[in-house]
């Protein structure tokens, strides 16, 4: 039998990473990657397509994202569901 996994590993691991932000502050944490294409796609920019190639303009598509309003619906939900 032949394993493609240790060589899949391996090129998984070894592949470049973007490097991670983290911001700790007494409310909460953010997590996330400081990556050109990230936030080219979080705001909606006018960007090249590769680096240095032709500008394109780009929709604004937030990855991910919670806001306060969230966070309230959440815990309200929450709070009611247990109470019964």
């Amino acid at each position: 039998m032949i394993s493609l996994w240790p060589n899949t590993f391996a090129a998984v691991s070894a592949a470049p990473k973007p490097p991670v932000t983290v911001e700790a502050t007494a409310d909460g944490l953010a997590l996330g990657f400081a990556s050109r294409i990230a936030r080219v796609h979080q705001l909606g920019v006018l960007a090249p397509v590769p680096p240095g190639g032709p500008n394109a303009q780009y929709p604004a598509r937030p990855l991910i994202g919670f806001t306060d309003a969230d966070l309230i619906r959440d815990r309200l939900l929450h709070q009611i569901t247990q109470s019964r």
